[in-house]
């Protein structure tokens, strides 16, 4: 038996998947409309979905959230995403997560079938082949910034983080335990090495890197 999760906010789209899979031994376990509703489920339960269909077409793109739930409790279900043609933030954002699945929502159900086929059954990654130039393109820019992100010292890194929390070279310096004037030394030497030339820019590619998100305090 297969237990699959469900989460789209369109109960016709999810019926369309569980009708796609009708001569599979699948078990719907849980279906819902957002992944705030997926994570209540998987905290509380102890059945976990070996296969999450995730819809990010109608979604907000905070459901990305539910990637980051799975790893950090080490669930170790498939995931496979679909979104829209076009959605290239959602695919940015999809990219920065283990996801073994990444489809287009208007997919044809020959598509769906053989994403699923080689996700489970063959362990592969599966991304719909329409989507790769764009992956590729990614690619080269995500190694771009890899470099600048790797000229960072470990002190800089520190003094970013703060920087794109909001705090001041002062509260900065309280944090970290060192001088004002060695913070805004530090915040100069980020700027030149990440190629921006203030503190709203530098927060930006803090938080699209992944070196802090919104919520860092």
């Amino acid at each position: 038996m297969i237990n699959m999760m469900i989460i789209d906010s369109h109960p016709i789209f999810r019926e369309g998947i569980k009708s796609i899979f009708s001569d599979e031994d699948i078990n719907v376990v849980f279906e819902c409309s957002n992944a705030e509703e997926g994570i209540s489920f998987l905290t509380c339960s102890d059945i976990y979905p070996d296969i999450i269909f995730i819809d990010l077409v109608s979604t907000d793109l905070k459901d990305s959230d539910i990637f980051s739930f799975l790893y950090n409790n080490k669930i170790k279900s498939k995931v496979i995403a679909l979104i829209g043609k076009g959605d290239r933030r959602s695919l940015s954002s999809l990219l920065n997560y283990r996801i073994d699945g990444i489809l287009f929502k208007s997919a044809d159900i020959t598509v769906i079938r053989e994403a699923f086929d080689k996700v489970f059954y063959k362990g592969e990654t599966y991304i719909q082949k329409e989507l790769l130039s764009f992956i590729d393109k990614y690619k080269i820019q995500y190694d771009e910034q890899l470099v600048l992100i790797n000229s960072l010292t470990e002190r800089e890194l520190e003094v970013l983080k703060h920087l794109a929390s909001g705090l001041s070279n002062k509260e900065t310096a309280l944090r970290l335990d060192i001088s004002e004037r060695t913070v805004k030394n530090h915040v100069f030497s980020i700027f030149n090495k990440i190629k921006v030339s203030d503190r709203t820019q530098a927060a930006i590619f803090a938080i699209r890197n992944g070196i802090v998100d919104i919520y860092f305090t």
